[in-house]
């Protein structure tokens, strides 16, 4: 079980996972964790949430996103909701670190 200022650190992808509020702590009403990504990091293959919409903030350098067959980079200041459902992933689309909020 996640909990409140836990890092995850993967060296495969080069994404570090920092927890800032999970369920458990909410009574399942808010999670949000900051994710940062080394140049060339990714969060792996597209994954899916059956219940859940996420909503990511791009904080720092360039994120790329697809949701579902589309393709978008953002950078600081930009957000994106990825729907229930919907088949997605996301990696570091620039050549310096880059920083996303997720809630």
């Amino acid at each position: 079980m996640t909990q409140v200022a836990q890092q995850i650190e993967n060296p495969v992808t080069g994404q570090t996972i920092i927890f800032h509020a999970t369920g458990e702590e909410t009574n399942g009403e808010v999670f949000r964790a900051e994710g940062i990504f080394q140049p060339g990091g990714f969060a792996g293959t597209l994954h899916l949430h059956p219940f859940q919409e996420e909503r990511f903030e791009v904080i720092e350098g360039t994120c790329g996103f697809q949701i579902g067959r589309d393709q978008v980079q953002l950078g600081p200041g930009e957000t994106i909701v990825v729907p229930a459902g919907q088949p997605h992933t996301y990696w570091n689309a620039g050549t310096d670190q880059a920083e996303w909020v997720k809630s």
